[in-house]
């Protein structure tokens, strides 16, 4: 019973067909619509990010739309939904690679829409981050990367003689603290910046 499953399962998987850019969705109202939450989530971190960091930030951005024998669904982000249109609460994430910092950060925004069609003076549009330790996430990236950081940075790297240097951030959301620490791989020492 259960190997019956398993290849009904992987024979549906392999039928699917998928979208996974904006411009592959057929449904024009859902592109726009997909295309008007990233607007939103993107303008909302750009006010907290610093110029430098914003530039970094790029967005983990995934619309598919998968058809098998057994499903129908869109996948929004991070939800899947059966429904197409009803897609006003989802959640955003955004990257920051820095391959010469070894920088990995990932930073959630969430948004969520309430529209009443009964009563369109309820309507209320939410957009934020997912959790307090992205906006701290936020907060250590921009202090990583101005110029003074910067500086101390390398002075830290010179002075401590480090080989294979690379940049720690951890977060404490229910202190509201952040903390980044450069550190290098052979050694076993936190060097606080």
């Amino acid at each position: 019973m259960k190997l019956l499953l398993l290849i009904v399962v992987i024979f549906s998987h392999l039928l699917s067909n998928g979208q996974s850019s904006i411009a592959e969705i057929s449904d024009k109202k859902i592109q726009q619509r997909v295309q008007l939450i990233r607007h939103r989530t993107d303008s909302f971190l750009t006010k907290f990010a610093d110029g430098i960091v914003a530039r970094r930030l790029t967005a983990d951005f995934e619309v598919t739309y998968e058809v098998g024998e057994f499903y129908n669904n869109y996948v929004f982000l991070n939800k899947e939904e059966h429904d197409p249109n009803n897609i006003y609460e989802l959640t955003q994430y955004y990257t920051v690679e820095d391959s010469s910092l070894k920088v990995d950060v990932r930073i959630g925004v969430y948004y969520l829409e309430l529209n009443n069609h009964f009563a369109p003076e309820t309507y209320r549009l939410e957009v934020g981050f997912a959790s307090n330790d992205d906006y701290l996430r936020i907060k250590a990236l921009n202090y990583l990367y101005k110029p003074a950081t910067q500086k101390k940075l390398k002075q830290v790297i010179k002075e401590k003689k480090l080989d294979a240097p690379f940049v720690k951030i951890d977060v404490d959301g229910n202190r509201n603290t952040y903390f980044v620490f450069v550190k290098d791989k052979y050694k076993p020492h936190n060097y606080p910046l």
